[in-house]
């Protein structure tokens, strides 16, 4: 797995950048795919957002094959993106295929230094995301977080499908205090 950063080619670290290089095959989210500039000969495989297993399953075929492969992810893959998706497949199908994760800069980095330093304490990452948990235990995380006045750091606010978690998730985070927006991490962001 490679992280690509948060947003463009100079998020990149030097080590995805060699990874991405001498892979056979990327595998990826369309946006993300669409990301990297294939080299000559390297096979692209992309595929829609909502089908992780079935990425990590040909991803493992592929390199159970013999293929280098590059699974991408946007941000860092360890945090809410491909790397548990593909360890999971991967110890769950025990096919010996040496599964390495290659660290990416994570939006939650990019979005905090444009204001600061606002994870430079203890600090609480969530995804508001109900898609694999329920409601129920997102609120709960989130009551937990704001009782202990940690630094919130947000991830899947909102989607064409959910519109009201990020507003749910106010109420349920304790009293109001400043907040940064980032979008993406491509640096933008607004304080509110």
């Amino acid at each position: 797995m490679v992280g690509l950063g948060p947003a463009g080619p100079r998020w990149l670290t030097p080590e995805a950048r060699a990874e991405l290089a001498e892979a056979d095959h990327l595998v990826g989210y369309e946006t993300y795919l669409a990301r990297v500039t294939p080299r000559p000969g390297q096979q692209l495989h992309s595929s829609d957002n909502r089908v992780e297993a079935q990425r990590a399953r040909l991803a493992l075929d592929l390199a159970a094959g013999g293929a280098r492969v590059a699974v991408v992810s946007s941000g860092d893959p360890g945090i809410f993106a491909m790397a548990a998706a593909v360890l999971e497949v991967a110890e769950a199908d025990r096919d010996g295929v040496e599964v390495r994760v290659v660290p990416g800069l994570s939006a939650m980095q990019a979005a905090a230094a444009r204001v600061g330093a606002p994870l430079g304490h203890d600090f609480c990452v969530l995804s508001l995301s109900d898609q694999l948990k329920p409601w129920e235990v997102i609120e709960r995380r989130l009551e937990a977080a704001g009782a202990a006045d940690l630094v919130l750091a947000l991830y899947n606010p909102a989607s064409r499908t959910r519109k009201e978690q990020l507003e749910r998730a106010r109420g349920a985070a304790g009293p109001p205090r400043p907040r940064h927006a980032g979008r993406r991490g491509s640096g933008g962001g607004r304080r509110g």
